[in-house]
């Protein structure tokens, strides 16, 4: 997928985290930069989920937007621009068929991809890191360190998040 950068203001509420207003908004649709890929990524399975799409693999690379340390609102050099990557998987994890009885994706389906990505860019020297988690959109998280160095995680979105946005797998 490829999501605009530019978000409502509730949809970045979701991440939990103060968001980078714009000065000047084209809309009310557009009025914040966002924070994290997930929030606006789960509107799109929201928009697909009411459109019959019941299970879904999503990618996404793309930019997200952060206030420095320390940094004055007010200067743009006080905000940093990363580069993220986003994997969602929703839904079945296979089609339900003759024989064969359709599950619900987890999160080890989940650290399978990671593990399939990172080995398709030769990358071996990798660790899983489970903790608790306090970000305001996941729980069960697991934290990824690729040569000692932290490179992300990944986790379950959490339920009081899911409900809201009308999403039930």
């Amino acid at each position: 997928i490829l999501a605009i950068s530019l978000q409502d203001e509730e949809t970045m509420a979701l991440a939990g985290k103060p968001f980078v207003k714009a000065v000047n908004p084209v809309s009310a649709e557009m009025a914040a930069l966002r924070t994290s890929l997930v929030p606006s990524t789960l509107r799109i399975v929201q928009h697909n989920r009411n459109h019959g799409m019941k299970t879904l693999r999503i990618f996404e690379i793309g930019n997200i937007f952060q206030l420095n340390e320390g940094g004055a609102r007010n200067l743009l050099d006080a905000y940093r621009e990363e580069e993220r990557l986003l994997l969602v998987l929703n839904g079945n994890y296979a089609a339900t068929g003759y024989g064969s009885i359709g599950r619900q994706v987890d999160l080890l389906d989940i650290k399978g991809e990671v593990i399939a990505l990172l080995s398709k860019f030769c990358l071996d020297n990798y660790r899983f890191i489970y903790y608790d988690n306090h970000e305001a959109l996941s729980e069960l998280c697991v934290g990824i360190e690729i040569n000692s160095t932290y490179a992300g995680f990944f986790g379950k979105v959490r339920k009081q998040i899911t409900d809201k946005l009308g999403i039930d797998e």
